[in-house]
């Protein structure tokens, strides 16, 4: 029973990996974890962008400028780049 679960498994994967190779013509390696594995890139990014409102909070400017206006948070934000003329964009 077990070996037709692996089999079940392993066919399954397969059938996933060709599918997305044929999405992104890239090849794909996956697996069936049973004790959670890594974060997804997903919870990864939400992980960065927290810090960096966090950070940003902390900013004493920032913080200034948070107390003129009664419950006031930062909730997203744009980081700034140069363009190729060095004006921010």
């Amino acid at each position: 029973e077990n070996l037709n679960k692996v089999k079940s498994k392993d066919n399954l994967l397969w059938k996933v990996s060709k599918i997305l190779q044929a999405a992104t013509d890239k090849r794909w390696l996956l697996s069936i974890l049973s004790n959670g594995g890594i974060k997804t890139l997903k919870q990864v990014f939400d992980e960065r962008k927290k810090d960096e409102i966090k950070k940003l909070s902390n900013d004493n400017q920032i913080k200034k400028l948070l107390e003129i206006i009664p419950d006031s948070e930062i909730v997203s934000f744009e980081k700034l780049h140069n363009n190729s003329k060095g004006k921010q964009v």
